[in-house]
């Protein structure tokens, strides 16, 4: 299924607001509408839209939008489980390793750069006897432990074990945004990342 949305609909809210929705759900959608100015089309790209059609516009154009929109959300669809399939099982290898708590820290902390960026992350496992560890990134793949508390708010904060009884958390800072698709990815694995933890 693929949603036409008209950026300007009746009532309090527009289609923008619509597209929010739609983009949570994994739906995937074409804006239609007379009006391209460069606000419009920027709060519209904000939204990830699968395709923009301008009004007037033939039937011609829309089947073509509507091919395009369906398989560039299926190629994502695969994308999306392909890298969950790739850091399930670098997840599951890691679990199996013996190592200490840094070093097994670290390693989990490397195997996640390849799927979100971060500048630093905080690990709290809830046990209050052992706090939570800190790492900064210090090069590509280089992370340091550091004492240092962040003063910036967290892009992405993920809670890990709340159906076990477990106060687990990642908590990612970043200069970059994160995306739905990041928080979808690491929501998937959450089981994987308590046991790893």
């Amino acid at each position: 299924d693929v949603a036409l949305v008209d950026i300007y609909l009746r009532g309090r809210q527009n289609g923008i607001d619509l597209a929010e929705i739609l983009d949570a759900r994994h739906i995937p959608f074409i804006y239609l509408s007379a009006n391209s100015n460069t606000t419009v089309l920027e709060q519209a790209i904000a939204t990830r839209p699968y395709g923009f059609l301008v009004k007037p516009f033939r039937e011609r154009e829309i089947l073509i939008a509507l091919k395009i929109a369906v398989y560039r959300f299926q190629q994502g669809r695969e994308f999306f489980t392909n890298q969950l399939q790739w850091l399930t099982g670098l997840l599951r290898n890691l679990r199996q390793k013996e190592a200490s708590r840094l070093d097994k820290s670290l390693s989990l902390i490397r195997a996640l750069t390849s799927f979100l960026p971060f500048d630093s992350v905080v690990i709290d496992t809830g046990d209050p006897a052992a706090g939570a560890q800190r790492f900064q990134r210090v090069g590509f793949d280089e992370y340091v432990q550091t004492d240092t508390r962040q003063t910036t708010v967290p892009k992405l904060q993920i809670p890990l074990g709340a159906d076990r009884g477990l106060k687990m958390s990642l908590t990612f800072y970043s200069n970059g945004d994160y995306s739905a698709d990041h928080q979808e990815l690491l929501a998937a694995v959450q089981d994987e990342l308590c046991r790893v933890l």
